[in-house]
Parts: structure tokens; C-alpha cells; sequence
């Protein structure tokens, strides 16, 4: 189902993404896939956030996902779990999640590796199920100096390449619909829904 952009955020939302990507997933319980969750910073949020949803990680570090899987205790989180997996290769069955977030993960990606995780998650979203992105964006002025310079200093060198993203042409190339998108600095929160067509 499509997300329903919220109207207001909270001053907290407007400063911190993963719970702003929390706030803009849609209401209801829902299965959620958090793909390159890491330590888990934005899915567990995510799932205080929505204690009854079911929120799954996956990534391929096992030492992230021994942190992931401390906090969920820590939080005592039973609606949260985390598995080893690629994101370019699911193995979770057609359609088994109503809602998909990759937080700074597409980034990591080679082009092509980035491709394969997108369509992998367009299988395994139901309906309309939403798919939020949060991730670097093309940078404005104050920013191009400071951002060229961390890219290069700690990023793979496609990610320049990444920051130029057209992400309405290539989410619609691949089978989704871009609804909104919302600029923090350096970065930005795409929003957009699985399209019916197959």
C-alpha cells in the first residue's frame, strides 16, 4: 500500500531519519524488511515504533548483526529479528512483506548489485507495499566540498555517481512508483510503492 506522507513531523522526526522513516511507514500492522540493517539503528526504531508490526533485518555482517541482535534485547523487542543475507538475493517467498527500508545500504552497492536488490525487493513486496530509501543525494553548495571529500576519503568511487541518481526514472524502470522524497543534509528519504504491473 502507498505510504501516507506524513503532514506534520515531529521536531524530532525533522532531525532524525530513522524516525522519521518509522513515521512515514503506513499505519496497521505490517511485516517490514529492513535490508543492510547493520547494528540495527533504523529497524530498531522502527519496531518500538510499531510494536505491532514484525519488523525482519537482514545484512551480511555478522558482527553488525550481533550488535542488531544485543539492542533487541537490550529493548526487549519480540517483534524484531535479524537473519545473514545478501540484499541482491532473498531468500524470502513472493510477496511476503508489506514494507521494505534500506537506510544508507544502496550506496555500498555496485550499480548493478543495486538493481538486482531493488527488483529483489519489488518481488518480495505485497500489493502496493511501500519501499522507503534513505540515502546520500545530490549535494547543494554548502554541501558539494564537504561531501566530495568523505565520499573520497571513505566511500567505494561509484558513489559520486550514486549522489546523481534520477530515482523517479530508475524506481519506475524497475517497477515502483515514487511518491515523495524529503532532503536532510547530504542525504534524503525517498518514498515509494511497488507498481501493479508485473
Amino acid at each position: 500500500m502507498p505510504s501516507n506522507r506524513p503532514s506534520v513531523l515531529d521536531w524530532k522526526a525533522r532531525l532524525i531519519p530513522s524516525r522519521a522513516i518509522a513515521q512515514s511507514l503506513p499505519a496497521g500492522p505490517l511485516k517490514i524488511l529492513d535490508l543492510c540493517c547493520g547494528s540495527g539503528r533504523a529497524s530498531i526504531h522502527i519496531a518500538a515504533s510499531n510494536p505491532e508490526s514484525e519488523v525482519t533485518g537482514i545484512d551480511l555482517s555478522p558482527a553488525a548483526l550481533k550488535g542488531a541482535e544485543y539492542k533487541i534485547r537490550r529493548r526487549g523487542l519480540s517483534n524484531m529479528s535479524v537473519r545473514t543475507m545478501s540484499a541482491d538475493s532473498l531468500s524470502f517467498a513472493d510477496g511476503e512483506f508489506d514494507a521494505a527500508v534500506v537506510s544508507m545500504g544502496l550506496h555500498e552497492m555496485e550499480p548493478q548489485a543495486m538493481r538486482r536488490a531493488l527488483a529483489e525487493i519489488r518481488r518480495v513486496l505485497n500489493g502496493e507495499g511501500t519501499l522507503l530509501i534513505f540515502d546520500y543525494t545530490r549535494p547543494n553548495l554548502l554541501e558539494r566540498i564537504p561531501l566530495r571529500a568523505f565520499i573520497k576519503m571513505v566511500e567505494p568511487d561509484h558513489v559520486k555517481d550514486f549522489v546523481r541518481i534520477d530515482w523517479k526514472e530508475l524506481l519506475g524502470g524497475l517497477g515502483f512508483v515514487l511518491q515523495y522524497t524529503r532532503r536532510y543534509p547530504f542525504t534524503r528519504l525517498i518514498a515509494a510503492y511497488k507498481s501493479p504491473r508485473e
